[in-house]
C-alpha cells in the first residue's frame, strides 16, 4: 500500500540547502532489512539525547541519520566524481541522487564548471530514449 503526502522538505548537507517546497512525498511499505552495528558509550548516550530532542524513537533516529548520511555522502562522492572527470552530469546527477536540473542548481554552489560535449549529449539522449521506452 502506497500513501501520498504534500510536504515541504529541506535537505541540509554541509554548507548546502536543497529546499523541495510542496513536494509529492510517496509512502510505501517496502521489505527492510535489519543492520546492526556497535558504538561506544559516548555515542550511544548521543544517539538517545538527540532522539529525545528530535521526538522520535532511537530506531527513527537512527535510520533518520542513515538516510541524511547517505544522501550527503552520495552528493559528495557526486561532486567529486564530476570535477574529477569521472562522471558526465547526467551520471552525477544519478549518483547524487539529484535531477540533472538539480545538480545544475547545485553546481555554482559547489563551484563546479559545466563541461558538457557532444559524448555527454548522446549519452543523455540515450539515457532520455531508455526512460520513454521502458
Amino acid at each position: 500500500m502506497a500513501y501520498r503526502v504534500l510536504a515541504a522538505i529541506v535537505i541540509q548537507i554541509g554548507s548546502t540547502s536543497f529546499d523541495f517546497l510542496f513536494t509529492n512525498v510517496d509512502f510505501v511499505n517496502v521489505a527492510t532489512k535489519t543492520i546492526s552495528t556497535r558504538v561506544d558509550e559516548d555515542e550511544a548516550a548521543w544517539i538517545e539525547a538527540l532522539a529525545e530532542m528530535e521526538g522520535c524513537d532511537r530506531s527513527t533516529f537512527i535510520k533518520s541519520v542513515l538516510r541524511r548520511g547517505i544522501r550527503a555522502l552520495r552528493f559528495e562522492r557526486a561532486v567529486a566524481d564530476y570535477s574529477k572527470g569521472e562522471a558526465t552530469l547526467s551520471r552525477a546527477a544519478e549518483l547524487g541522487g539529484l535531477s540533472t536540473w538539480d545538480f545544475l542548481v547545485m553546481m555554482p554552489q559547489e563551484r563546479l564548471e559545466l563541461h558538457y560535449g557532444v559524448d555527454e549529449f548522446e549519452e543523455d539522449l540515450a539515457a532520455c530514449r531508455d526512460r520513454t521506452t521502458s
